[in-house]
C-alpha cells in the first residue's frame, strides 16, 4: 500500500481535510466522529479500540485498505 499516515490533532485536522483522502480516529477522540463526519461525509472511520489497544497494524491496515477501495 501507498499511503502516508499522519497524526494531528483535530483542530489542525479540521484545516488540513480538503488534502485528506481518509481520516482515522482513534478511540480517544471518537467522540468527534459524528461532527467531522457531518463536515466530511464518507471520509472518518474510528479505529475499533480492540484493534488500537492490542496493535493489531494489520487489522487497521486492512481497514484502511477497504475503505479507500469501496
Amino acid at each position: 500500500m501507498n499511503i502516508k499516515i499522519e497524526a494531528i490533532n483535530v483542530y489542525t485536522q479540521m484545516q488540513e481535510m480538503p488534502k485528506t483522502e481518509l481520516i482515522l480516529l482513534s478511540p480517544q477522540v471518537g467522540h468527534y466522529y459524528r461532527s467531522i463526519s457531518a463536515l466530511f461525509p464518507n471520509k472518518v472511520v474510528e479505529i475499533p479500540i480492540t484493534d488500537y489497544a492490542t496493535y493489531q497494524y494489520a487489522n487497521i491496515l486492512q481497514l484502511i485498505n477497504n475503505r479507500l477501495n469501496s
